[in-house]
């Protein structure tokens, strides 16, 4: 279930890059563009994000929410 909520995080190698590129392109097509063109840093961006979350737990309280959802769900 981490797995899943961290692969939505909206950085261009994951999966929620696709939905936020999608849903950009109907909203703001502008925006759509700048996003597009710092699609080539994404990968080092993740990498980044990785190697501090290991120092600071960023990503703990990014993805809490959604795990608390998740949880509310499946107790269902």
């Amino acid at each position: 279930i981490a797995l899943a909520v961290f692969n939505m995080i909206p950085i261009p190698p994951l999966d929620g890059s696709h939905i936020l590129s999608s849903v950009l392109s109907i909203i703001a097509p502008p925006l759509m563009e700048t996003y597009e063109n710092l699609r080539q840093y994404g990968s080092m961006l993740l990498i980044v994000f990785v190697v501090i979350n290991n120092n600071f737990p960023i990503l703990g309280y990014l993805c809490l929410p959604a795990l608390i959802l998740v949880d509310m769900f499946l107790r269902l």
